[in-house]
């Protein structure tokens, strides 16, 4: 998953999940559905920080990457 495909997937998530809580918060209640919605509200909550975390991990191993490079080219030019 590229940055910014990371980031779309984020976006839409808090999307949907914005909706849901909306739609928790403003319909008539059945206990039953209300259960189902929270389930489904928990994992995408939980798939968006996921996601989240892979695109900061992704993040720290960039530049991680660039600061190696950089000392290998300043290792060289010595």
């Amino acid at each position: 998953m590229t940055k910014e495909e990371s980031l779309a997937a984020i976006s839409y998530l808090s999307d949907v999940i914005g909706w849901l809580q909306h739609f928790l918060n403003t319909r008539t209640r059945d206990p039953r559905e209300d259960r189902e919605v929270e389930d489904m509200l928990n994992g995408l909550v939980a798939a968006r920080e996921t996601i989240r975390k892979a695109h900061e991990a992704q993040h720290e191993l960039d530049r991680l990457l660039w600061q190696h490079t950089q000392a290998a080219a300043e290792k060289r030019r010595v």
